[in-house]
């Protein structure tokens, strides 16, 4: 059943704004859950290859703290940008496409996490700046698709590398 969030009284509708936050959260949390999966069920891997604050990518950084922003304390805006894309053929004309991106990166709201007491402020603007960079580049949903196509080949490798098996009880020989 929908319900009515909208101000028109005829259309029963989820704002395109709300709809852009729900999956912003849905797409930040789903990438911080795979850090949650892989400490369950490989407990005797090193932390130090699957933790996000130990990666030395700064994107991983990010989205983790986006996450934690997200869920506790406010929501990130999506605005639209055109971009001009070409295809992997040869002879492709470019083309516009309109990329979302995150309007209200602010490392003043971000400090408003316990979980950013870690960093020092050159350290959280160095991050803000990257992923604000990276996100203007490719968008927002691509970053984020990207950085988890990057997150699990390194967790393939490091399980790969420590020889561990999945199961309740998973074991790295």
């Amino acid at each position: 059943m929908l319900v009515k969030v909208s101000g028109k009284p005829d259309k029963s509708m989820i704002s395109n704004n709300a709809k852009d936050a729900a999956y912003i959260i849905a797409a930040l949390s789903e990438f911080v859950g795979i850090e949650e999966y892989i400490k369950e069920v490989y407990p005797n891997l090193p932390k130090a290859e699957y933790r996000i604050y130990k990666s030395v990518n700064p994107i991983f950084h990010l989205i983790k703290i986006l996450r934690n922003y997200n869920v506790h304390i406010s929501h990130s805006t999506l605005e639209q940008k055109p971009m001009m894309v070409r295809t992997l053929l040869d002879e492709s004309q470019e083309f516009e496409v309109q990329v979302k991106y995150i309007s209200n990166l602010s490392t003043a709201e971000l400090r408003r996490l316990s979980s950013t007491k870690d960093y020092s402020d050159s350290q959280l603007e160095m991050l803000v700046e990257c992923f604000d960079k990276e996100q203007h580049e490719f968008g927002v949903t691509t970053l984020i698709m990207q950085a988890a196509l990057e997150y699990s080949e390194q967790i393939e490798k490091s399980l790969s590398l420590n020889k561990c098996k999945p199961s309740n009880g998973a074991v790295c020989l």
